[in-house]
């Protein structure tokens, strides 16, 4: 829930359901409660490393995605860049969803964002031409 809390910029609604979420760091239980908690805010980096130590650990690129959105909506920066194009390079090609999921406002910003998309759209031309849906 926080995630979708987030998305749709309920930040209060979001803070209320961390605690519901399971405390398995592959949730970002840990980098939400920092993330959300001024209080917390010193914790965030090493917090920030944790989670993407265990997302690239992690075999889908999906969850690899999920993670990689809530580190930039954190301001994590290196590490999202780092789990995404992970997630890109695990064949979860979301050209459309980054560009439009709000987690990743602050992102879309830095100069190594443009060449996640870039991979993002080459992932998604290759699967379609592989399909037979467009030619290569």
């Amino acid at each position: 829930m926080p995630f979708i809390f987030l998305t749709q910029g309920r930040l209060p609604e979001a803070r209320d359901s961390v605690d519901k979420i399971p405390s398995n760091p592959i949730f970002g239980h840990d980098l939400l409660q920092a993330c959300l908690n001024p209080e917390r805010r010193s914790a965030l980096p090493a917090i920030a490393h944790k989670l993407e130590a265990t997302t690239m650990a992690e075999p889908d690129p999906e969850r690899r995605f999920s993670s990689g959105n809530l580190l930039a909506y954190c301001d994590q920066k290196e590490s999202a860049l780092r789990v995404l194009r992970s997630a890109v390079d695990g064949n979860y090609c979301a050209y459309s969803a980054l560009q439009s999921s709000p987690m990743l406002a602050k992102l879309r910003a830095t100069p190594e964002f443009s060449s996640l998309l870039s991979a993002a759209k080459d992932c998604q031309q290759n699967f379609l031409a592989k399909q037979g849906q467009i030619s290569p």
